[in-house]
């Protein structure tokens, strides 16, 4: 079950045009805290013994918590002084009265918004490091997210193809933006694609059939394709860098570097239908 949420859960944001809004985000946030709950309660009722490794990402967590909370706690201004004295003399410099409690972040609901969302990425972690332990079960996400990619890549091809200015043919972007598929900002969807490029590759590299090699070789080639359609610069630069940083790993594994000449051929079969 922790699996399906997962999955779930880092498909629907894409599918929310990017979570990049209030209600979109918090849909998101809600839904990632309640898969860390029914983790911890999994936890709990399995009496999985918590080992080292998982002690040390739950006390991380929790400092991390208890660091936000100390930005947005009401302090006195003697304890806020002697804590930081940066944030003291911001706070009594805009006051327009002394002696009440202040807080050390001069916006407290940013604060706690993005401890929100740095919490949430802090989940997602932790439950993935301790639910992938299984190589099947990794290999299965991978598959879930590699198919999702390209599906979401032909459609990102096809809407700009036809292109009307709102995004799924429905949604405006009321408050502009670059879009590109379902997202309100095509850096986005480059930096989205560009993670999910080198686990296609990964699977097209490690799978024993021919037709499957070919099969997410070509899932991979679209994503690419998808990507570059982007026009992001930042996301092409980052294919590269992730291509190279590829072709080195695959250099230094004894049973994967006579393989590292297919990265070539996939770069030119790219190249060749970009130029047409």
């Amino acid at each position: 079950m922790i699996n399906n949420i997962l999955s779930f859960i880092l498909i629907l944001p894409v599918l929310f045009f990017g979570a990049v809004e209030i209600w979109s985000s918090s849909i998101v946030l809600f839904l990632v805290f309640t898969l860390g709950l029914l983790w911890i309660l999994r936890q709990e009722y399995s009496r999985h013994r918590i080992s080292d490794i998982e002690k040390l990402l739950l006390a991380s967590g929790a400092a991390f918590l208890l660091y936000s909370l100390l930005q947005v706690l009401p302090l006195p201004s003697f304890i806020l002084k002697l804590i930081s004295s940066s944030a003291y003399e911001m706070q009594t410099f805009y006051s327009f009265g002394g002696g009440h409690p202040v807080q050390i972040s001069l916006d407290p609901y940013k604060t706690i918004m993005e401890s929100l969302r740095v919490t949430a990425f802090f989940i997602i972690f932790a439950v993935s490091t301790q639910n992938f332990k299984d190589r099947d079960r990794l290999t299965g996400m991978i598959k879930a997210l590699v198919i999702f990619g390209f599906i979401l890549s032909l459609f990102a091809i096809v809407q700009k193809a036809t292109w009307n200015g709102k995004i799924f043919w429905f949604r405006e972007l009321t408050l502009g933006g670059e879009p590109f598929g379902a997202f309100v900002n095509r850096n986005h969807f480059a930096g989205f694609v560009g993670m999910l490029i080198p686990l296609g590759l990964g699977l097209a590299f490690v799978k024993r059939s021919k037709e499957k090699r070919i099969l997410f070789g070509f899932l991979t080639l679209i994503m690419t394709v998808a990507l570059f359609f982007s026009l992001s610069r930042g996301g092409i630069l980052s294919f590269f860098s992730g291509i190279a940083l590829f072709a080195l790993l695959m250099i230094q594994s004894r049973v994967q570097a006579k393989k590292v000449w297919v990265i070539g051929f996939f770069l030119i079969v790219l190249m060749t239908y970009l130029l047409y």
